[in-house]
């Protein structure tokens, strides 16, 4: 909150420089070049020269950034915040705003060319913690969305160009996700540390990990038997002897042979699988509760259509999400799980049991 440090590589001797009196322009972020420091506050840019004597003081209309990225050539700083993506040109110090339909941004990251903008933003204003991987051409601004995860905080963007791909920080899975920057195809993410998330007691054990692999188990031995990689949640039905496995950081629920473990489909809709053996219906809660066909993999409906959507009449507005299900099998009778933000609208804030086929509630 003081202002900018500077160590000396050999005697560790630091030199100081005050960013401003007011204390809404302490540091936030900041970039070095071969002979300039740009420290960003929340008030303005200011531009130093490698002995941190002040050479401008620039406006920033747009609010403080909270990633900035300073190309190969010294000639570009890219500054991405809540308002936007901006360009300072370093040669003449005019900073404009880049053409972009988009706000919330992360972070930033380029490619060795320059060419190419990495970037991590807000989906969508009207879908509160949803993230976007996205690529921009520097030049005509084109942008190509990489990834897309609808829940789940993402962190930390650094471009692989040696293998051609981009790696992601996920903090929920505590792991990185590697994305092709060709063809934007998600590879099995890359562990930091590994969680048990779900297990299943069948006549086998079968365990979905924090990664993403389901392993099953000989209930017995507890020896591995099989290992797939479909996602961090898992659901069986054991009466029409399907597995299925995914979660909202895969682009698919998976659909395996829960004998043999073969994949047989899949779902084209991301999100925790529930399986509803009574019906062979899956249920797949990713904010709304999406109802798809076991066997066909065809959409049959929403269980609680509403949920999981902003009203019409207020599109910013805070509005209930679906959290979870728990299907008695037995019974057909559906528990479900809601969340409504405060403040937001009014709406179901409770579980609710159902029978589908009588429609009472209990």
């Amino acid at each position: 909150s003081e202002g900018v440090a500077r160590l000396g590589t050999g005697l560790w001797t630091m030199a100081r420089r005050p960013t401003g009196q007011a204390s809404g322009n302490s540091p936030v972020e900041m970039a070095a070049g071969s002979d300039r420091v740009y420290v960003a506050g929340e008030e303005s840019l200011q531009v130093y020269d490698a002995r941190l004597q002040p050479l401008a003081i620039i406006p920033l209309e747009g609010g403080a950034p909270r990633a900035m990225v300073l190309d190969s050539d010294n000639q570009r700083l890219y500054m991405g915040g809540h308002q936007g993506l901006y360009v300072l040109d370093t040669r003449t110090n005019q900073l404009s705003k880049a053409p972009v339909d988009r706000a919330g941004f992360v972070d930033l990251a380029l490619d060795a060319s320059g060419g190419r903008l990495y970037a991590l933003s807000q989906h969508a204003a009207d879908w509160f913690g949803a993230m976007d991987v996205i690529a921009l051409d520097t030049q005509d601004w084109q942008e190509e969305v990489l990834y897309t995860t609808l829940s789940g905080l993402l962190q930390g963007l650094i471009v692989d160009g040696a293998r051609d791909r981009v790696l992601v920080g996920s903090t929920d899975d505590h792991a990185m996700i590697p994305i092709s920057l060709g063809s934007g195809e998600v590879a099995p993410r890359l562990p930091l540390g590994i969680e048990v998330i779900e297990v299943i007691a069948d006549e086998r054990l079968y365990v979905s990990d924090s990664a993403g692999w389901v392993h099953v188990l000989d209930r017995h031995t507890y020896d591995e038997q099989e290992r797939v990689y479909g996602g961090r949640y898992i659901s069986l039905d054991a009466r029409n002897g399907r597995l299925y496995a995914g979660d909202t950081r895969q682009p698919v629920v998976a659909v395996y042979d829960a004998s043999s473990l073969d994949r047989v489909g899949e779902i084209a809709q991301p999100g925790k699988p529930r399986a509803k053996s009574a019906s062979g219906e899956v249920v797949i809660v990713n904010r709304r509760f999406y109802v798809f066909d076991g066997a066909s993999g065809e959409p049959v409906g929403e269980l609680e259509p509403g949920i999981g959507q902003p009203p019409e009449e207020c599109p910013g507005c805070y509005y209930t999400v679906a959290r979870d299900v728990v299907i008695d099998g037995q019974r057909d009778l559906v528990t479900t799980i809601t969340y409504t933000p405060w403040p937001g609208k009014s709406g179901p804030q409770e579980s609710i049991d159902f029978a589908p086929v009588s429609g009472r509630a209990y």
